[in-house]
């Protein structure tokens, strides 16, 4: 239990860096926003036109990164199958049997809108209306992982379990039959990358 409880710790940190990610790119959304109505009220404005050229670039930059691989979640260099199994863990910890059907439902719905997430080829607006609905999916998850974190005693939280070894994710699952076992190589390599 204690290596998931810390990967899920991890996760849950990791998600919050998400979050504040969006929120840069979000920054850089609103002043290219405001420059462009800037634009329009001083249309021969060779200052603001300067200044609407480099916050489109600013945003265009902005939206090109991937801020799951920013935050250290790396999804991309997974096989199909287990990004499945990834997928199912983190459903299966978020998604309890003592929840509604109607929260398990949105919970569902939540982990499906961060798995398919993609900011390519939005503009200001788009963007900032997919990241209001991904920021929600966001916290309802994050709550989620808080809620089945406050439920394990904290016999089960043995600092010691955090290694060397464990700075990345590293997600163990066990259910029956089923075992995943998802996480990244250690903070300090070239590359940190989710490994199966």
């Amino acid at each position: 239990g204690n290596a998931f409880v810390t990967a899920a710790e991890t996760l849950q940190g990791r998600l919050t860096d998400v979050a504040s990610i969006l929120d840069d790119i979000q920054e850089t959304a609103d002043n290219y926003q405001a420059l462009s109505l800037q634009s329009q009220q001083n249309p021969d404005d060779p200052l603001t036109e300067l200044q609407l050229t480099q916050a489109a670039e600013d945003f265009q930059q902005a939206l090109s990164s991937d801020p799951f691989l920013q935050a250290g979640i790396d999804t991309t260099s997974l096989t199909e199958a287990q990004l499945t199994q990834f997928r199912a863990a983190i459903t299966g910890f978020v998604v309890s049997d003592d929840l509604s059907e109607s929260e398990r439902a949105q919970l569902l719905g939540d982990i499906d809108s961060v798995f398919a997430a993609d900011f390519s080829n939005l503009d200001a607006e788009e963007f900032t209306a997919a990241r209001e609905a991904l920021q929600e999916s966001l916290t309802r998850i994050q709550q989620g992982i808080g809620r089945r974190l406050a439920a394990v005693p904290g016999a089960a939280r043995d600092p010691d379990s955090i290694t060397d070894a464990g700075a990345g994710l590293n997600v163990a699952y066990r259910a029956d039959e089923f075992e995943a076992d998802i996480g990244s190589t250690p903070i300090g390599f070239e590359k940190s990358n989710i490994v199966g």
